[in-house]
C-alpha cells in the first residue's frame, strides 16, 4: 500500500530503536538529513544519526498534553535527546510551548503550522466524488453519513444513531471506517445481529449494494470518501481516545460532528469552535438530535461546512515553510 501512495526511491521499515539496529541501518543509508514526523521521537535513532553527522529535523511536530506530562518525568534524558535535533518545526503555539518546556533550545524551535492543512487540490477534485458515488453505489442516497476512524465501543454507540436517522430518512446510507481494520470481524456482527444489513466496500466491486451500512475495509480511501458525505462524524471522540483529523472532511466543506474528547487536536479544534465550523456533542443521544436538526436545517449545515472549508484554505503553507528549512539544512 505504501508503494502505491508514496513516490520514493526506496521504502523500508523503520528500525527498532536499539543502538545496534539503528547503527546498522544508518551506516547502510548514510543520510545527510533525517526528517522525523509529528511524534516520532526515537532516542537511540536521534543520538546515532547526530553522532554520525546527519542533520535531524522534526517536521509537523506534535506533543499531546498526556505525552508532555510523561516526557517531563524523563528530565535531562529527554532534554539531551531534544538537543541532538537540529530543527523542530512544530504544528502550533501549544506544541511549541510544550517542546520548549521539555528543554528544547529556543533558536531551534519554530511554529510553522500544520501540514495537514496543505491538502492536495488533486485530492479534492470534483471527479473524486463522482468516482466514489459510483463505486459505493450510493447515487440517490440521502443523507450519506461518513463515520471516520472509530474505536472500540463507538460502533455500538452509533447503532441507535443510525436507527433513528434511518427511521426519519429511509434512503440513509452510513459509511463506517474503523481505525483498525482487523476489528471489522467483531464490528460487523454487532449490526447483523440487530437485523441491520451491512456490506464491505471491497464486496461492492462484484455485487450490487442492498445494505445501508457500508464498512470501509480499505486503506488510504477515507479522505476521498469524505467527499460523498452529507454529515461526518469523527471517531475517537465518543471513546476517550482524543480524536482524529478533522481537517480532511473540512477540506471537502462538510458538516462535522465530534464527541466530547478532542484533546489530541486542542488548538485546531478550538479554532473550529471559534469559527463555528463543527458541532460537538456530549453523547450519542445528543449526536442524534444534532444530526437531525442540521438535516432539517440545511442552510445552517452548509454554513458550518463553508466555515470549515475556509479554515483549511486560510491556514495553508506549513509544507512550503518546512521545505524552505529543509533546503537550508541541506546547504549547511
Amino acid at each position: 500500500m505504501a508503494k502505491k501512495l508514496i513516490a520514493a526511491d526506496g521504502l523500508i521499515y523503520f528500525p527498532f530503536d536499539f543502538p545496534w539496529t539503528v547503527k546498522k541501518v544508518l551506516t547502510l543509508l548514510k543520510p545527510k538529513l533525517v526528517i522525523l514526523m509529528e511524534t516520532e521521537l526515537w532516542p537511540n535513532f536521534i543520538r546515532t544519526a547526530n553522532s554520525m553527522g546527519s542533520k535531524v529535523m522534526l517536521a509537523n511536530g506534535r506533543i499531546s498534553e498526556r505525552s508532555a506530562r510523561r516526557y517531563k518525568f524523563l528530565g535531562s534524558f529527554f532534554k539531551e535527546m531534544l538537543n541532538k535535533i537540529d530543527v523542530l518545526a512544530m504544528q502550533s503555539e501549544q506544541d511549541l510551548r510544550y517542546i520548549l518546556d521539555l528543554g528544547a533550545e529556543r533558536e531551534k524551535v519554530f511554529n510553522f503550522g500544520n501540514t495537514k492543512y496543505d491538502l492536495s487540490s488533486n485530492d479534492i477534485d470534483p471527479r473524486i466524488k463522482g468516482k466514489f458515488t459510483n463505486e459505493l453505489q450510493i447515487e440517490g442516497a440521502y443523507p450519506v453519513l461518513v463515520v471516520g476512524s472509530t474505536h472500540a465501543n463507538e460502533e455500538e454507540e452509533l447503532i441507535p444513531v443510525y436507527k433513528k436517522l434511518k427511521d426519519e430518512y429511509e434512503n440513509l446510507v452510513m459509511i463506517l471506517a474503523p481505525r483498525h481494520l482487523e476489528r471489522l470481524n467483531e464490528i460487523q456482527p454487532l449490526y447483523e445481529k440487530l437485523g441491520i444489513p451491512t456490506v464491505r466496500r471491497t464486496e461492492l466491486i462484484s455485487s450490487n449494494r442492498k445494505a445501508s451500512v457500508i464498512f470501509l475495509d480499505t486503506i488510504g480511501e477515507l479522505f476521498s470518501v469524505y467527499s460523498v458525505a452529507d454529515l461526518v462524524f469523527i471517531g475517537g471522540t465518543l471513546a476517550k481516545i482524543g480524536g482524529h483529523n478533522i481537517l480532511e472532511p473540512a477540506a471537502h466543506g462538510k458538516t462535522i460532528f465530534v464527541g466530547p474528547y478532542m484533546y489530541n487536536f486542542k488548538e485546531i479544534f478550538q479554532l473550529f469552535l471559534k469559527h463555528k465550523a463543527c458541532i460537538q456533542v456530549g453523547n450519542n443521544k445528543e449526536l442524534t438530535e444534532k444530526m437531525l436538526y442540521y438535516l432539517k436545517n440545511r442552510e445552517e449545515s452548509e454554513i458550518k461546512g463553508r466555515n470549515a472549508f475556509n479554515i483549511v484554505q486560510e491556514n495553508k503553507g506549513a509544507s512550503k515553510r518546512i521545505v524552505g528549512l529543509v533546503t537550508e539544512l541541506l546547504e549547511k
